[in-house]
């Protein structure tokens, strides 16, 4: 069984959130748990993107989550069984953010950075085609 575990974005700030500051609610709402040494206080947070944990690792041993992004241009994504243009298993592929590149998630990925840190990667092979045409 593979481990179930979420990385948090903060759209607000610009970064990762480190793990144990983000909890989720029983409404199902993210709210930030803060720890100033003897109390405890939550804030509400709007510009969180939760990105789930994908139960492998990349060629040099790195955690691959939903959202990264290798070399290609290939980002890592989700699918529930379901795409406009035809049916495809459930689970982690590779996408190309022109969403008509698909392949599935395997070892020989390489983690490049996250669609966050690095957007242009995740769009530089888009750019390139489109300027060749």
């Amino acid at each position: 069984m593979r481990d179930i575990k979420f990385r948090a974005w903060d759209n607000k700030i610009n970064k990762y959130r480190k793990d144990g500051q983000i909890q989720l609610g029983l409404d199902g709402q993210p709210f930030l748990l803060i720890s100033d040494g003897c109390e405890l206080r939550t804030e509400n947070i709007y510009d969180i993107i939760l990105e789930q944990y994908t139960g492998l690792k990349d060629k040099n041993g790195v955690e691959i989550y939903e959202g990264d992004v290798d070399k290609d241009g290939f980002i890592v994504t989700y699918c529930d069984g379901m795409n406009e243009s035809h049916t495809m298993n459930v689970g982690w592929y590779l996408q190309r953010d022109d969403f008509e590149a698909w392949e599935e998630l395997n070892y020989n990925f390489v983690k490049a950075s996250n669609v966050h840190d690095n957007p242009e990667l995740a769009n530089e092979k888009a750019l390139i085609e489109e300027a060749k045409s």
